[in-house]
């Protein structure tokens, strides 16, 4: 079975200490058989509220083979990252 897949993402800073993030990432877990693919689209915001610590907000949209889902979907997701 062979795989292919890859990544971008860039994070681009708006003001002061927020941030434009979006990324692509694409995986097709078996090449030899179609329906096996997924994409994944995000763009969100973070905001950098200590020098390591952020909250961030995105959107994702994900296109699915059929062997993964019957249908696209959406999703999305908030998360605290705190560091010490």
């Amino acid at each position: 079975m062979n795989s292919r897949g890859g990544y971008v993402t860039t994070c681009i800073p708006v003001y002061d200490a927020l941030d434009v993030v979006a990324s692509g990432e694409t995986f097709d877990r078996n090449t030899k058989v179609a329906g096996w693919d997924q994409t994944n689209l995000t763009l969100g915001l973070q905001y950098w509220f200590y020098k390591k610590c952020r909250v961030q907000l995105q959107y994702t949209r994900c296109l699915c083979g059929e062997n993964i889902s019957s249908k696209d979907y959406n999703w999305l997701q908030a998360q605290v990252q705190v560091a010490f």
